[in-house]
C-alpha cells in the first residue's frame, strides 16, 4: 500500500494511512494523486507488519533493519518506464520506505513499489508491487486582473471588480485597496489615507478536484463615490494567486507559494473627480468708459 500526500487526492481519499506521517492518506490504482508541475510530493509505503512489529506509535515507527523499497516509475498506463531527470527526481525520505518526488514535467504517470527483504530474511521481494496513478497539473494562472488608470466624472454606481483564473478551484486570490485624495496634479493629499482593504488572500470559487477550468471571479463590488468633495482615488493592488493543487503541493516545501511566480503585483486605479463648478460670467463694466 502506497501512502501519498495530504487529504487532497483526486478521489478526495478520507482514510489515514498507519504510517509516521499520520497527514497522509492511502492511495490505490483506482485513485488519482495530483500534483502541481515542480513540486515535490512525499510517499510512504506501508511495511509488512510480519517483519516490522514495531512500526507503530507505541513502537516510534521503527523498521527492521536492511529491508528496502524498490519504486518504479512508468508512464501513464504503467507499462512504459519513465525517465529519470526528466520525468522525475528522486529524493530519499527519513525512513527506507518514505519516497520524495520531483515531478519536473506535465503528465500522467504510475508509481509502484516492492518490499524487498533483506538475505538473512530470505530476499524475498513482493512479486505483486502497490501501485498509484499520479496526475502532474500546471500550476495556476492569473490570466486577466483589471489594470491601468480610469476617470471618472461624479459618483459611480457600483461595479463589479472581475479577475480572470485558470487551474483547480478554490482559488486564492491576494489583493488590497487604498483610497486617498489627491490635487489638480495627481499629487496625494497628506492625511487623505485610507486603507479600505489590507493586502490579504480571499478564497473564490467551489473546490473541484477533478476538472481544470477558467473561471471569472467577482472579488468585489463597489459604488466609487468622491470622499471630502476632492478627487477620489481607489487603487487596488492585484498580487498572487493559487489554487487547490497548488496549497496541495506546497505540503513537503511547507511555505505557500504565490503565481505568478516570482511574485508581480498589478494595480488599477479608479478616480473620481468631481463635476467642475463654472463660476460667473466676467465682462467689461458698462461704465468703464465714463
Amino acid at each position: 500500500m502506497i501512502v501519498m500526500t495530504g487529504a487532497m487526492a483526486q478521489d478526495i481519499l478520507t482514510t489515514a494511512g498507519d504510517v509516521h506521517d499520520l497527514n497522509l492518506v492511502y492511495g490505490t490504482p483506482a485513485n488519482r494523486d495530483t500534483i502541481t508541475v515542480g513540486y515535490q510530493s512525499k510517499y510512504i509505503a506501508q511495511p509488512d507488519p510480519v517483519y516490522h512489529g514495531s512500526y507503530n506509535t507505541g513502537g516510534t515507527w521503527a523498521l527492521t533493519a536492511d529491508f528496502t523499497w524498490v519504486w518504479t516509475f512508468f508512464k501513464d498506463g504503467g507499462t512504459t518506464p519513465a525517465t529519470v531527470t526528466t520525468d522525475y527526481v528522486t529524493t530519499a525520505g527519513t525512513k527506507a520506505n518514505e519516497l520524495l518526488v520531483t515531478w519536473p514535467a506535465v503528465g500522467n504517470y504510475v508509481l509502484k513499489v516492492a518490499e524487498k527483504a533483506p538475505v538473512a530474511f530470505g530476499s524475498c521481494e513482493d512479486s505483486s508491487p502497490s501501485e498509484i496513478n499520479i496526475a502532474v497539473v500546471d500550476a495556476p494562472v492569473r490570466n486577466t486582473v483589471p489594470t491601468g488608470t480610469v476617470q471618472y466624472c461624479g459618483n459611480q454606481a457600483s461595479t463589479n471588480i472581475i479577475v480572470n483564473l485558470s487551474g483547480f478551484p478554490a482559488f486564492d486570490v491576494t489583493w488590497a485597496l487604498e483610497q486617498d485624495n489627491i490635487d489638480e496634479n495627481g499629487a496625494q493629499i497628506v492625511g487623505s489615507v485610507n486603507t479600505l482593504r489590507a493586502s490579504a488572500a480571499q478564497r473564490v470559487g467551489t473546490p473541484n478536484f477533478t476538472t481544470r477550468s477558467t473561471f471569472d471571479f467577482t472579488l468585489e463590488s463597489r459604488a466609487f463615490t468622491l470622499v471630502n468633495g476632492e478627487r477620489t482615488r481607489y487603487t487596488y493592488t492585484f498580487g498572487g494567486i493559487n489554487d487547490l493543487y497548488s496549497r496541495k503541493s506546497d505540503y513537503v516545501g511547507g511555505s505557500t507559494t504565490w503565481f505568478p511566480n516570482p511574485a508581480a503585483d498589478q494595480t488599477y486605479i479608479v478616480i473620481v473627480n468631481p463635476m467642475p463648478a463654472t463660476g460667473p460670467i466676467f465682462h467689461v463694466p458698462n461704465n468703464w468708459g465714463n
